[in-house]
């Protein structure tokens, strides 16, 4: 007989030991409860969280749960989708009925990796009051046309133009100035 009971946890995790442990009220008595999660899902239940208790090989004394925060659950998933949320901060990463894979952070997202590789079929959009791109080698960006709007501040040389470079319509390489004669002196600013 298997003896399954719910409760409320009391205080915050204890993740010191081989299993993270948590005070769990039920039925009038609080009990010491290991918790058991899938596969590589962790997780640190807040206070208040409902537990589902059971004894393991039918032991009273061997208490073990699951926990879940049923009143902040994410709400309003589709058929087929699925969500990972941090119910306290309100940050997630949700895989939608459309196949489209939405994460929302209301602090920051960080990834730390040797390389990171990004391939979109179709487009990359990326909107930011200010972006930033640090390279501590070179920067490359190969395609057959960029287009800039707004103004660039170089610091620096730009180093190699194997084509044309214009300004306000004006070739550097094939501009002209007229009324020059031949002679030692400097021609004016290009015209």
């Amino acid at each position: 007989m298997i003896n399954i009971k719910a409760g409320k946890q009391q205080r915050n995790m204890d993740d010191s030991g081989d299993y993270g442990k948590a005070q769990v009220l039920s039925l009038g008595q609080v009990n010491n409860i290991r918790q058991i999660t899938p596969y590589g899902y962790f997780c640190s239940p807040p206070i208040d969280s409902t537990w589902i208790i059971f004894s393991l090989r039918n032991n009273p004394d061997d208490l073990t749960g699951y926990a879940h925060d049923f009143s902040k659950r994410m709400k309003d998933l589709q058929p087929g989708e699925l969500g990972l949320a941090n119910t306290e901060t309100g940050a997630y990463i949700k895989l939608d009925k459309d196949g489209n894979i939405n994460i929302y952070s209301p602090a920051g997202v960080n990834v730390n990796c040797n390389t990171a590789n990004i391939t979109a079929i179709d487009k990359i959009t990326v909107n930011a009051k200010d972006a930033e791109i640090t390279a501590s080698d070179t920067i490359t960006i190969d395609c057959p046309a960029t287009s800039w709007t707004g103004d660039i501040n170089l610091t620096g040389n730009i180093a190699v133009s194997s084509g044309d470079v214009t300004a306000d319509g004006i070739s550097l390489k094939t501009h002209v100035h007229g009324g020059v004669t031949t002679g030692g002196g400097n021609t004016g600013v290009p015209a």
